[in-house]
């Protein structure tokens, strides 16, 4: 972020107080209107809450946890079915990568439109997902279908693509 960036961000901030919060490495497969990844969030010992609508200026970066503040903007004229305020990112404070194990994704009843594309590479709603074709063919069918399943996804060394190497229905 520029200087100028953080400066105007602090002279808005001034108005909406100032928040602290951990968003965890991974995101959470989430569906209100739309299917969405939702960043998971923690603040002042509160359990972790899914935020369906995402920070402003905050790109998650898979596998990494990110303590950050912000601060919420109230929106003049919401959206019939959105929100009545946005986050707003200040400062990463710190970063720090937490998953290097195979994680699994779990994907909730709600029919089609998880993932998209063909063949070994798909999109999963703006991460990019490589497989091998016996698992692709399998998580074509998975998110056909009406039922909720999940994939077992390990990180690359690109902080948007994830490998899955697993369906489970």
């Amino acid at each position: 972020m520029s200087r100028l960036t953080i400066l105007i961000a602090l002279l808005v901030a001034c108005d909406n107080p100032t928040e602290t919060a951990t968003v965890d490495a991974l995101r959470q497969p989430c569906a209100n209107f739309v299917r969405t990844l939702c960043l998971v969030m923690a603040q002042d010992q509160e359990p972790p809450h899914p935020e369906f609508y995402g920070i402003e200026g905050f790109v998650h970066r898979w596998g990494t946890r990110s303590e950050i503040t912000f601060y919420r903007e109230e929106l003049d004229s919401p959206e019939s079915d959105g929100p009545g305020e946005r986050l707003v990112l200040l400062e990463v404070l710190d970063e720090s990568v937490t998953i290097t194990a195979p994680f699994q994704l779990d994907f909730p009843e709600t029919g089609p439109g998880w993932f998209t594309g063909s063949g070994t590479t798909f999109d999963m709603l703006g991460t990019t997902v490589v497989c091998e074709a016996g698992v692709c063919d399998q998580i074509v069918a998975a998110d056909l279908s009406e039922s909720s399943f999940g994939v077992t996804m390990e990180l690359t060394d690109d902080p948007q693509t994830l490998r899955a190497t697993a369906v489970s229905l």
